[in-house]
C-alpha cells in the first residue's frame, strides 16, 4: 500500500512538472530543402525573412546544388538523399528532373516546383492547375507563351522573315533527349510548343545543331550555309556561340538577360523572382499547415526583354521603337 502510494504521488508531481517542462524546451525547427542549378542563397533568405521566417531562428533552410541534365544515377542519389533527410518541406527549383524521382519516392512530404518551364499537368505532376491532389504545388512559366515571345520579337524586328533557324549544341540535346523519364516528357513537350508557335506565326523553323566546341568562324558558316533570316538560340551558349552573336548580321533572342548583357542582342525571359517568391509563399502557407493537395499551381505572368544596342549598331541591325518600348533592359 505504501508503494502504491508512493508511485501515485511520484505521477503526481510528474504530471505538475512535464508541461513546464515541455514549455521550456524550444520547439522544433521545421526544415526547408531548397535545390536549385543555380542562384544566390541570401536572396532566398531574404524573401523567407519578408514572410516572417529567418533562417537559423525559426526555420532551417538547407540549400542543395543539382545539375541540369545530369545522369541518372546521380539523379536517384540526390533524390534518395533528400528524400531520407525528411525535412519539413522540400523545394525544386527549374527543370530538374529529380522533381520526377522525388515523386516516386514519397507521398507525404510537400514539395514546391519553382520555374518549371512547362505545364505541371501535361506531365503528370498534378491533378491539375487548380487542385493539384498530391504532396507537389508550385509555380510554372509554359514554354509554348515563352517560345511564341520570341517569334513575335524576331518578326517585330524583321516582319519579312520567313525561315528562322532554331540553334540548339549538340552534346546539350543529346543528354536531354535522353536523360531521366520526366525530363523526356518535358523536352518532348517543349519540342511540339517550338513547333506550334512557328506555325502559329507563318515561319519555318530550321534546326541548326551545333558541337559545343565550335568556333565563331565556323559558326557564322554554319548560319550563312542555313540561309536563315534570323536566329532562335537554345540551351546554355559557349564561348565561340557568343563570339559569333556579337557580330551576327541576323536578328537574334536568346532565353536570359545575361546573354544580352554578354553580348547577344536580344533575350526574352520570364521573371524567375516572380516564380522564386511565390514558390517561399506556397512553402510558408505549407509550414502554417495547409496542404499542397489543395494549393492551386501558379503560373508566372511577367516576361522581360532586353536588347543590346551597341550589338545592333555594330551589325547594322534596326530595332524598332515598337521593340524598345516593350524592353525591359536597354545596353546601351
Amino acid at each position: 500500500m505504501n508503494r502504491l502510494r508512493r508511485d501515485l504521488v511520484g505521477a503526481a508531481a510528474w504530471a505538475a512538472i512535464l508541461p513546464q517542462a515541455l514549455a521550456a524546451q524550444p520547439a522544433r525547427m521545421p526544415r526547408v530543402l531548397w535545390a536549385a542549378p543555380r542562384g544566390p542563397q541570401d536572396s532566398i533568405r531574404k524573401v523567407f525573412s519578408a514572410r516572417g521566417l529567418e533562417d537559423g531562428r525559426n526555420v532551417r533552410l538547407v540549400f542543395e546544388t543539382v545539375r541540369r541534365m545530369a545522369q541518372r544515377p546521380e539523379i536517384e542519389a540526390n533524390a534518395r538523399r533528400f528524400v531520407a533527410g525528411q525535412p519539413d518541406v522540400i523545394v525544386i527549383v527549374g527543370e530538374a528532373a529529380e522533381l520526377f524521382e522525388i515523386q516516386r519516392l514519397t507521398r507525404t512530404i510537400p514539395v514546391v516546383f519553382a520555374n518549371l518551364n512547362i505545364d505541371p499537368q501535361l506531365v503528370g505532376l498534378v491533378e491539375s492547375a487548380r487542385r493539384p491532389g498530391g504532396n507537389l504545388t508550385g509555380t510554372f512559366s509554359p514554354w509554348d507563351v515563352l517560345v511564341t515571345k520570341h517569334l513575335g520579337l524576331l518578326l517585330e524586328v524583321k516582319p519579312s522573315m520567313r525561315l528562322v533557324g532554331r540553334l540548339q549544341i549538340k552534346e546539350a540535346l543529346e543528354e536531354t533527349s535522353a536523360g531521366e523519364a520526366g525530363w523526356v516528357r518535358i523536352w518532348r513537350l517543349q519540342e511540339e510548343s517550338v513547333r506550334n508557335a512557328a506555325a502559329a506565326s507563318k515561319v519555318e523553323l530550321r534546326e541548326i545543331v551545333l558541337p559545343g566546341s565550335i568556333s565563331a568562324a565556323s559558326m557564322a558558316r554554319a548560319v550563312r550555309d542555313s540561309r536563315v533570316e534570323g536566329l532562335l538560340v537554345e540551351f546554355a551558349m559557349t564561348k565561340g556561340v557568343f563570339e559569333y552573336l556579337r557580330s551576327c548580321p541576323l536578328p537574334a533572342c536568346m532565353y536570359s538577360p545575361e546573354s544580352a548583357r554578354a553580348g547577344a542582342l536580344m533575350a526574352v525571359f520570364d521573371d524567375w523572382d516572380e516564380g522564386l517568391e511565390q514558390a517561399v509563399r506556397m512553402v510558408v502557407r505549407i509550414l502554417r499547415g495547409e496542404s499542397p493537395a489543395s494549393m492551386p499551381v501558379y503560373q508566372v505572368t511577367k516576361y522581360g526583354i532586353a536588347v543590346n544596342l551597341r550589338t545592333a549598331r555594330a551589325n547594322g541591325i534596326v530595332i524598332p521603337p515598337s521593340v524598345l518600348v516593350q524592353a525591359t533592359e536597354v545596353i546601351e
